[in-house]
């Protein structure tokens, strides 16, 4: 039998039956649900240690809160396909038809490499926001982008869509290339 300690170094990937891996306990880093994914190691499971949810702490498995994973595992039929994205932003639409972003730490990350994720980001929202007619707070966006924290946030100027009088798209064009001229470097905290 493995400890959960080594599970944590990724031992288990091998394993097949995650009860043989870690067994219950308070200290099964598994938390008391786990989803076996098609690639062999690889889990969708809860946490004994929640704070680690959405962050780059695990060996590859996806970590969820203790109340989402139970509710989840009953929902799932087995044979569910599961798509893995990894991209340290994500754009989309809530069913309200809320344009939101989520954006996640990356370590190690240069100047130069977030201010390109900043001008892609832009360039990503736009197009999406121009699909609909909505209007974007670029400053919010930015704010996201520079200092992410994996939380899905609404980025349009307004909390829900709303109609735009036609004649208003008239006198308005929203250009991909206004948000090129904001500073995309980061800004520094200070110590006040």
């Amino acid at each position: 039998m493995v400890s959960a300690a080594k599970h944590h170094q990724g031992a288990c990937r091998a394993w097949r039956n995650a009860a043989e891996c870690c067994p219950p306990g308070p200290d099964n880093p598994l938390g008391e649900y786990a989803i076996l994914l098609g690639i062999p190691g690889y889990l969708i499971h809860g946490t004994n240690r929640p704070e680690g949810v959405g962050m780059r702490v695990s060996h590859g498995c996806i970590r969820m809160l203790p109340g989402d994973i139970e509710d989840l595992i009953y929902r799932v039929p087995k044979g569910t396909q599961v798509r893995l994205i990894d991209e340290p932003v994500k754009i989309g639409w809530t069913q309200r038809g809320t344009l939101e972003v989520q954006s996640y730490p990356i370590p190690e990350t240069t100047p130069e490499e977030l201010a390109e994720r900043v001008e892609q980001t832009f360039a990503s929202v736009t197009q999406a926001a121009n699909q609909r007619g909505v209007l974007v707070d670029y400053a919010r966006l930015k704010e996201l982008v520079v200092n992410p924290d994996g939380i899905p946030h609404p980025v349009m100027l307004t909390d829900a869509p709303f109609e735009v009088p036609y004649h208003f798209y008239d006198q308005v064009t929203l250009d991909p290339t206004l948000f090129s001229q904001l500073d995309a470097t980061p800004v520094q905290a200070t110590d006040d």
